[in-house]
């Protein structure tokens, strides 16, 4: 009986801890409007929240390696081509996408942790 009561106040535990973390998140998404400086490398991206710095194809910045940000790149400029949707995840208690709203070329603070796109 113990071991019952155990298993089942763990589960309580992982099933708040989990929908507590999902509540943290914001899911910001839109059709994506990509841009480069081509002398720095450096990926902007804007999907209706500001233009966000999110990466740089020559070297690691905000935590992503370079040849991440090609691929990141690639992704972005096929879902504007074709008019898909982006989403990016993000770690934001309380927090919305419109609070996002950045100056043009700002890291978004907190930063996309996950980039999900439509079919």
């Amino acid at each position: 009986m113990k071991k019952l009561l155990l298993v089942v106040a763990m589960m309580v535990i992982v099933i708040t801890t989990n929908q507590a973390q999902a509540e943290d998140r914001i899911w910001c998404e839109g059709i994506p409007n990509s841009s480069m400086n081509i002398t720095w490398g450096i990926l902007y991206v804007d999907i209706g929240y500001g233009t966000w710095d999110l990466c740089s194809i020559r070297s690691e910045r905000n935590g992503i390696q370079k040849e991440t940000c090609q691929i990141i790149q690639k992704a972005l400029l096929l879902a504007e081509s074709e008019g898909k949707r982006v989403q990016f995840t993000i770690d934001a208690p309380g927090m919305s996408c419109t609070d996002l709203v950045t100056d043009w070329g700002d890291v978004p603070n907190p930063f996309p942790y996950h980039m999900n796109f439509s079919k």
